[in-house]
């Protein structure tokens, strides 16, 4: 199409009404936030997307575009219209997005059966870095992967079937993400839908977040989201999805940013203060997906006689932070991972000999050129090296130190890998004063460091860049320290400075305690009960997932109020709803003398108060929110 002849969006979408009315079809209304057209009569199809009938009738020539494009809405009214069995097949789909290897897996598995024929083939494209989006028919009975000839028989492309599951997954994804910490967010469907709802960008819009929005799925019935620069959110992310790796029904993926609409690979670079949590979690996870690709390739190796070239993780000797390395062995075609670095063995007397070539990934690409070329097949990527390097080859190639990744950080401090350690920053002029300290049995680390300054001073570093959960002053045998605590849902660090043994110095002392056996950490892994989830979205707040309501919701013209009971301790109660709300301006106050924990932020009206001692019916608390401040 010529530039004068250019429609706009707007333009677009109006032409579509006219043929959908035209059609007798005239219950469809614009929706420009995610430009598409949606039906209200309940019945077929309720949802057409038109991003990609738009961008194709921008590229073809008129009047081919108005034909395609009349033929796209007949065949989803088409759906729409047919027979009954089809309408409930068409209302029953859905996405499903899996790694990649797991649907190759399937139907490599399939093709070894005597009924083999492509078109049995399970239906599956490549979605975004190892993932991958199959369909899936899903009735109150069974779950059935889509296979080609399903989509024949639906009378449906397969972008049609595609935009039709889509609409179906948004139908039943209301409602909003439940907070665990502040910046951190989990899915509340946990309908083995979790992850396809990445396909759903507008569910991610309203979140308050620190920076682009990263998202991870570890599990079909989890998806977790936070912000690319909340290393805390980060590194709570890393560890539930390590966690959940170990599980049967786990999904080896990785954290995918969300950029321009598009989601891409959360790479961070070794500066990053982010790197050793994303680089570690990114390691294990190829790790895993490459040993899965050796089981698709034995047939392959058998065939050809090719080396299938190991994965290997190693530690670099400067920093401390993993890498990846594979070999290559002379007078064997080899199939390769994408490996940060690349090693060449020669054989002699039919054993291998020592290494005669070391360097990254990237430069042995460039010299090898089409010796090296991509299996387009394989995510993540494997690549195939026909012959070995020649004497030229080899001289350019170099040898690079062992146990050194081409990812060089310009920093390697003591003190940087600190603050990564623990995930908080250090005022200028703070020296080491201690060993890292690290007790097993409550899974704490701890160190101190010197400062000249007060700790005042210090007081004010830390309120300015933290939200702070509690600050409060405990006399000690050297004096009287001020301690800070940041409470998140798997992990508390206090922050502790006073007076030091040498005048004119502040001693600092940074400790961090992991525990993901929380109310918190179970909110991000487990269905909320639909009774609770609608008391979360009148509070503003996720609530214990194993909560009971006691009595009625107290409505007044002032406040909300809902008293409940749970099985977790007072001190736990208190840390689920302080961690929760320690991004807002809060006053806690510990209970004296029997008196109950109180949470308050006076700000919004909000306050949650928590009963000191348990009764047999468990712990009671009750949340109240003043209804005038909330507007």
């Amino acid at each position: 199409m010529s530039e004068q002849d250019t429609i706009t969006k707007e333009m677009f979408a109006s032409l579509v009404l006219n043929l959908l009315s035209e059609a007798g079809e005239s219950d469809w209304a614009v929706s420009y936030s995610n430009f598409s057209v949606a039906s209200n009569n309940g019945e077929g199809p309720q949802f057409m997307s038109l991003a990609r009938m738009y961008h194709e009738y921008l590229t073809l020539e008129s009047p081919d575009n108005f034909l395609t494009l009349n033929k796209q809405i007949n065949l989803l009214l088409n759906a729409r219209h047919s027979n009954r069995e089809t309408d409930t097949k068409l209302a029953s789909l859905l996405p499903c997005v899996r790694t990649l290897s797991s649907f190759q897996q399937a139907n490599i598995t399939f093709r070894k059966q005597p009924s083999y024929s492509a078109e049995k083939e399970i239906v599956f494209f490549p979605y975004a870095e190892v993932l991958a989006m199959g369909l899936v028919f899903d009735d109150p009975e069974t779950m059935k992967h889509l296979r080609f000839i399903d989509v024949e028989e639906l009378g449906l492309e397969v972008e049609d079937a595609i935009d039709i599951a889509v609409g179906n997954l948004r139908a039943i994804s209301a409602g909003p993400m439940r907070v665990v910490q502040p910046g951190f967010y989990t899915s509340p469907w946990k309908d083995f839908y979790d992850g396809s709802r990445l396909m759903l960008p507008e569910l991610f819009e309203e979140l308050d977040l620190a920076g682009d929005v990263v998202a991870l799925s570890p599990a079909p019935d989890a998806l977790f989201v936070t912000g690319s620069k909340d290393l805390i959110g980060l590194e709570l992310m890393s560890a539930l999805g390590q966690s959940l790796m170990r599980h049967p029904r786990s999904v080896w993926c990785m954290p995918l940013v969300l950029k321009d609409g598009v989601w891409q690979a959360f790479v961070v670079q070794p500066d990053d203060a982010a790197f050793d949590t994303i680089n570690t979690y990114r390691m294990n996870v190829l790790n895993s997906l490459y040993q899965s690709q050796e089981g698709m390739l034995e047939d392959v190796a058998k065939d050809t006689g090719a080396f299938i070239a190991p994965f290997v993780i190693e530690t670099d000797a400067n920093r401390d932070y993993l890498f990846s390395k594979t070999n290559v062995i002379e007078e064997k075609l080899c199939i390769i991972p994408e490996a940060d670095v690349i090693e060449f063995f020669t054989r002699e007397h039919g054993g291998i000999r020592d290494c005669v070539g070391r360097a990254p990934f990237e430069t042995v690409s460039q010299i090898l050129g089409d010796k090296l070329l991509p299996d387009t097949a394989f995510r993540p990527k494997r690549w195939h090296m026909s012959q070995f390097p020649s004497s030229d080859d080899l001289r350019a190639i170099g040898m690079m130190p062992p146990h050194q990744s081409p990812l060089q950080s310009t920093t390697v401090a003591d003190l940087t890998v600190l603050t990564r350690l623990f995930s908080l920053p250090v005022p200028e002029g703070t020296r080491i004063d201690s060993a890292l300290r690290s007790n097993n049995d409550n899974n704490e680390l701890s160190i101190d460091f010197v400062i000249s300054c007060t700790p005042v001073d210090l007081s004010a570093f830390y309120l300015k860049r933290l939200p702070i959960g509690s600050y409060m002053m405990i006399g000690t045998e050297q004096g009287d320290f001020h301690v800070a605590e940041l409470i998140g849902a798997g992990c508390k660090r206090e922050i502790w400075f006073g007076p030091s043994r040498k005048r004119g110095e502040t001693l600092l002392r940074w400790v961090k305690r992991l525990n993901l056996d929380t109310p918190s950490v179970l909110t991000a892994l487990t269905k909320q009960t639909d009774e609770l989830y609608s008391l979360e979205q009148i509070f503003e707040m996720s609530i214990i997932n194993d909560s009971i309501p006691q009595g009625d919701l107290r409505i007044t013209e002032k406040n909300v109020r809902q008293n409940f009971s749970t099985s977790h301790s007072p001190e736990a109660v208190t840390e689920f709803f302080r961690c929760q709300m320690s991004a807002m301006k809060t006053v806690y106050m510990q209970p004296e003398q029997g008196s109950p924990h109180l949470i308050l932020e006076p700000a919004l009206g909000i306050s949650v108060t928590v009963k000191s001692s348990q009764s047999p019916q468990g712990t009671q608390y009750w949340l109240s929110k003043d209804v005038q401040k909330a507007k």
